[in-house]
């Protein structure tokens, strides 16, 4: 099978392609350019789901600002990887996407078996943004709408570079602050990516063999980092 692209999201939200063997999963980074305010480790809720992703992003800029004038040393790169991924998953809604990647079966799996699928799956994440995070910035999007219905909303951008595109992310809101659940980039959904992959493999041969498959997946990005 085929290796699929990377695309890393950058700029204020803004989309690169890394041409990387993640075999058949694109793996979405989320970075931002421009002024921040002090960063804190939760967002203060903004009135609406546009306004927390804008908060969102001008955090990890800030974070990614911190060691920036010693962006040269290999050590400098991992810290600013390191409080920039941290910061990140913490606003990523990792146990729903692991539920929806999972399936009809996973409300029946032992309460240790859903954390051992949901771990296994922030680890690739974690692994693939310390790798690329602080590569990229500068690029910023065009805000085009939200909506919102409930504990659910779609906020939509236009890509004004590099082909003019389609970027949306669909966010959940879960204890009354809102997380991201999805991006997708021209009709190319990173939870779809992630099913095609790996329900075929949960139904054939169950959980060990998925968990497996997405820590083959992390270290195949390594080996080719």
């Amino acid at each position: 099978m085929a290796d699929f692209q990377a695309i890393c999201f950058i700029g204020a939200g803004a989309p690169i392609i890394i041409k990387r063997g993640l075999q058949g999963v694109v793996l979405l980074l989320i970075l931002v350019a421009g002024a921040a305010p002090l960063v804190s480790t939760e967002i203060q809720e903004p009135s609406g789901p546009a306004a927390w992703m804008e908060e969102f992003h001008l955090n990890v800029n800030m974070l990614l600002a911190e060691h920036a004038e010693e962006v040269g040393s290999v050590e400098s790169k991992s810290q600013q990887a390191s409080a920039a991924v941290g910061f990140i998953e913490k606003h990523i809604a990792v146990s729903l996407a692991a539920a929806h990647i999972y399936g009809n079966g996973w409300k029946s799996l032992e309460k240790q078996d859903q954390a051992a699928f949901t771990d296994a799956l922030l680890a690739v994440f974690r692994q693939v943004m310390a790798e690329n995070i602080v590569d990229f910035a500068g690029k910023t999007l065009e805000f085009k709408e939200e909506q919102q219905k409930g504990e659910k909303a779609l906020v939509r951008y236009t890509v004004p570079w590099d082909k003019p595109s389609s970027l949306v992310y669909s966010l959940r809101k879960r204890q009354g602050k809102w997380l991201i659940f999805d991006i997708n980039r021209d009709g190319v959904s990173l939870l779809r990516n992630f099913m095609s992959q790996l329900r075929p493999i949960i139904q054939r041969e169950g959980l060990e063999a998925a968990v497996l498959k997405l820590h083959d997946i992390g270290e195949k990005s390594l080996r080719q980092d």
